[in-house]
């Protein structure tokens, strides 16, 4: 996402709630930071109770940070401005501000996450080819089992894993010249 962020005005970040589009954007604020002016980065989160039950909330919001906190207007700013928008569905027809802001063509980027892609998708008749929109998925097993580097065993090159070899003894498949009774083996622990 780091090397499109400038390509495009307005992203979001769609997914349901426990995926980690919050920590990407905190991630994201962290390295936008690192690399440059932390007044031009600006996060919200939008979903505390009763903050930002309107679009005119968040218009003062966006209005407060431009003059209070960069000293100038994002009609358009000198310099390139980051804001980070977190549950933006709590924002009752954010799509308008996001809107206005894009059509000013500022030097802003806005990344806004959301969880309900009904509303993203559906009600966003007004940001079509405005706003990229950019799904993330939860991990898969392997991608967690990566994440938290824990090694797996590689798979034998025979047709059956080491696994399977070990359940069915050093005697090879359990059939194999025996009655099936008498090819039972008791489970044990693996090591």
């Amino acid at each position: 996402m780091l090397r499109h962020i400038d390509d495009h005005p307005a992203h979001a970040i769609l997914g349901a709630r426990p995926v980690g589009k919050t920590t990407l954007l905190y991630q994201l604020a962290a390295h936008l930071v690192s690399d440059g002016d932390p007044r031009r980065v600006m996060v919200a989160r939008l979903d505390e109770p009763g903050v930002f039950p309107s679009r005119d909330n968040l218009r003062r919001m966006l209005d407060m940070y431009s003059h209070r906190v960069l000293g100038e207007s994002l009609r358009p700013p000198p310099k390139r401005t980051y804001v980070l928008l977190d549950e933006v569905q709590a924002a009752r027809n954010w799509q308008q501000v996001v809107k206005g802001v894009v059509d000013r063509r500022a030097p802003a980027t806005l990344i806004v996450s959301e969880s309900s892609s009904v509303d993203m998708f559906g009600s966003t008749g007004s940001l079509i080819g405005r706003i990229r929109h950019r799904a993330m998925e939860p991990m898969g097993f392997s991608e967690y089992l990566r994440f938290r580097r824990i090694r797996t065993p590689r798979r034998s090159s025979g047709p059956q894993s080491r696994c399977a070899a070990r359940l069915q003894g050093p005697s090879g498949p359990a059939t194999r010249g025996r009655s099936p009774s008498a090819s039972r083996t008791p489970w044990r622990s693996l090591p």
